[in-house]
């Protein structure tokens, strides 16, 4: 994890963070960041649930064949 840019900044005043040019990078990339990360588990998420359903389907259909 990246330490925010205003970690040792001589600029640095209270409420810079509206116009400070190098926070504003560090957000927009940090966003990326969360943004990447949030698709890849959802990627995984989807997967598992898939898993899970193709699963439970096939369990329906021996319970069905039992009882017949």
């Amino acid at each position: 994890m990246e330490t925010c840019a205003c970690k040792g900044c001589t600029d640095r005043a209270v409420g810079c963070h509206g116009t400070c040019e190098k926070y504003a990078a560090f957000l927009a990339k940090r966003q990326a960041d969360r943004e990447e990360r949030r698709n890849r588990f959802s990627v995984a998420r989807e997967q598992c649930e898939y898993i899970k359903s193709v699963h439970q389907r096939i369990e329906r259909r021996e319970r069905r064949s039992k009882r017949r």
